[in-house]
């Protein structure tokens, strides 16, 4: 008998206009730590406002509720805690609300 279980996801994320796969914004691998929670590291690239939205949203319409990071005083990981040196949170069923909320006000 054999399980697989998927671990480590590579994301990259594209410009809109995309012609090839070279041609992206970023790159970030998730790693699934539990059934709620990854760590993200190896991030590459421009991460812009649009793009973390959507991998957010992604990560909660998969359950995720939180995500760890470990980042350098030179990166940001916006709407984080530090939780530790160099060690950040982000709970995202919180920052799911606030996203909503600016949304719904965008509309």
């Amino acid at each position: 008998m054999i399980e697989e279980k998927t671990q480590v996801s590579v994301l990259r994320f594209f410009k809109k206009d995309a012609e090839s796969l070279a041609d992206y914004d970023a790159i970030v691998t998730v790693t699934w730590m539990t059934g709620t929670t990854v760590f993200m590291s190896g991030f590459k690239g421009t991460m812009t406002r649009q793009n973390l939205r959507e991998l957010y949203k992604w990560l909660s319409k998969k359950k995720i509720t939180r995500i760890m990071a470990q980042r350098s005083p030179l990166h940001r990981l916006p709407f984080s805690t530090e939780i530790e040196d160099g060690l950040f949170s982000i709970d995202i069923g919180r920052l799911m609300g606030r996203l909503e909320q600016k949304d719904e006000q965008g509309k």
